[in-house]
């Protein structure tokens, strides 16, 4: 591991809750409507899927081509874990946020 503090960790977590609720808040503002995707629709959500499996394809190169893991360099370690837990998260939680939304749609119409 990292050998990083509990403190540290729950920190990251605290933020990372908070990020992503914001995130998925803000989606209809500021990307949705921005991208003229509103009201969203299922081609919405099938966009948004394929561009969450991206932070964890970088996530997996790096983990595969990278000598920072076999050098065991907790900086560049740490770094590009958090950039990919946070870049995850917002992309998973904007999905989220329109997933939901989907859910509530559908859910009120006659099938």
């Amino acid at each position: 591991g990292l050998a990083m503090d509990r403190v540290i960790v729950g920190a990251f977590l605290g933020g990372y809750i908070i990020l992503y609720g914001q995130v998925q808040s803000w989606t209809p503002q500021l990307v949705t409507g921005p991208l003229d995707q509103t009201p969203p629709n299922k081609l919405t959500e099938v966009f948004w899927g394929v561009i969450n499996c991206a932070p964890t394809l970088v996530g997996f190169c790096v983990l595969q081509y990278s000598d920072m893991f076999d050098n065991y360099d907790k900086d560049a370690m740490t770094v590009m874990l958090v950039v990919v837990i946070i870049t995850f998260a917002v992309i998973f939680a904007i999905n989220s946020s329109i997933h939901s939304f989907l859910v509530v749609n559908y859910a009120s119409k006659d099938k």
